[in-house]
Formats: C-alpha cells, structure tokens, sequence
C-alpha cells in the first residue's frame, strides 16, 4: 500500500463525492459518485457505498479501481488507481462504523438544508 501525501487526503476528504471507476462485465469502464469515509495513514480508502448495486457487482468480477476527485473552482483533482476489497459492515471495526454514520447523517443533513 502507498502511502498518500496529507495533501491527497484533505483533498478527498473536502469533496461532497468521490468518482469511483470500475469494469462492467463487457470490459468498458462504469462509473459511481460514491462517498469518502475514512483514509488511514497506509493509504488504505472506506468508501460509503448507500446503493450496492453494479459497483459492487463489477468489484465482485474484478476489483480493479480508480478514485477520482475535482475541485472545479480550483481547476485542481487527483485520481488514485489499486485494488478494491469488499468488507461486509460486521466485519469493520468499530471506528470505521462510526466514521461512516457521521459521513451519512452530514450528507443527509447537507441534502436537507440545500434542498429547503
């Protein structure tokens, strides 16, 4: 695992959403917003993944996978390549549990006040 610069992970982590890339099952790419919940230290990424439907179907075949992210005043975003692993949400550890409620009750209560 690389280690990412703090630089990359503040980034990521001031997104609303991050582009998740994968392969469908014919070999073309497929694409999902998907949510930042956590990035450890060793570059390790939990994503929150509300809807696990063809992202989590492509992974399953082949988890290879691209993270991007664009600040579109700015100009400015990165794009992380690797390997992606499914964790069923009883085998995460406590921390990452509760860092994945916050993140969906911020994003809950941000669509609520944007959208009054």
């Amino acid at each position: 695992m690389v280690k990412l610069p703090e630089e990359v992970i503040k980034f990521f982590h001031s997104q609303h959403f991050t582009i998740v890339s994968t392969i469908d099952p014919d070999g073309m790419p497929h694409i999902s917003c998907k949510g930042i919940v956590k990035i450890d230290a060793d570059g390790t990424i939990y994503l929150l993944d509300l809807y696990t439907g063809k992202t989590r179907a492509n992974l399953e075949r082949n988890p290879a996978i691209s993270l991007s992210a664009v600040d579109e005043h700015k100009f400015r975003g990165y794009s992380l390549k690797g390997t992606a692993k499914i964790i069923k949400e009883e085998e995460l550890k406590s921390h990452i549990v509760k860092a994945w409620e916050e993140k969906l009750s911020a994003r809950i209560a941000h669509r609520l006040i944007r959208n009054l």
